[in-house]
Order: C-alpha cells, then structure tokens, then sequence
C-alpha cells in the first residue's frame, strides 16, 4: 500500500485539476541507442486516483495499491543499460502542463542457493 500526499499552498483561492493519476512503470534504458529510442517500458498501469474536481484544501491523501505486478527483471544498472522501476504521479490542470513527481524504487529478488552438484 502506498500514500501520496499532495499540498496546496493557497487555500483561499481553489485548485481545478482535471484528474489525479499515478503510473507504476518498468523501464529498460539504453545507454548508447542506435534505434532513437533510448527506453523502452515493458510494464506501464495507470489508475486515475480522482476525477476533475476544485481543491480548497491544503492537504489531501491518496492512498493506492497496484496487485498481481510481475516484476520479471531485477532493477540493474550498468555501463550500457539500466533497468528502472519507478511510480509517476501526475496532476492533470486545465490550460497548464500536468505537475509530475517520479519515485524510483529497487526490486531484487531473493531465491534459494541452487544445490551444488558434484
């Protein structure tokens, strides 16, 4: 389960946004790309937190949960390539560019020591 917390500096006046959405993202980056593509996403779910709405408040909490994720690769990062996970929040405005926040996370699986055969 995870939180994000929004705050709004300006309570007098309200905040239109169109829609709240957070992402979760598996990406692979290529350091040095002859194709002009630099990444590419291999797992990409979006859900939309809240619809179009006015924000008086200062604070508002979100809280969310993505199930069932198969996370097939372990976050890597080497002199060529690199593999990403990251949660991306964005606010969706009205006449404005969304405000973006990236959070960057490290997946490892832990499995038993294969028996040694001799």
């Amino acid at each position: 389960m995870f939180r994000i917390d929004i705050f709004y500096i300006c309570p007098f006046y309200g905040f239109v946004f169109i829609g709240v959405k957070v992402e979760f993202v598996g990406r692979i980056e290529l350091h040095h790309s002859y194709d002009g593509r630099p990444y590419h996403d291999f797992i990409s779910l979006s859900k939309e937190l809240e619809p179009p709405n006015v924000m008086y408040d200062t604070h508002r909490k979100y809280n969310f949960t993505f199930q069932n994720i198969d996370k097939v690769h372990e976050s890597y990062g080497g002199k060529n390539v690199s593999v990403r996970y990251f949660v991306r929040v964005s606010v969706e405005r009205k006449f404005f560019p969304p405000i973006k926040a990236e959070c960057y996370f490290v997946v490892q699986k832990i499995q038993s020591i294969p028996p040694t055969v001799n």
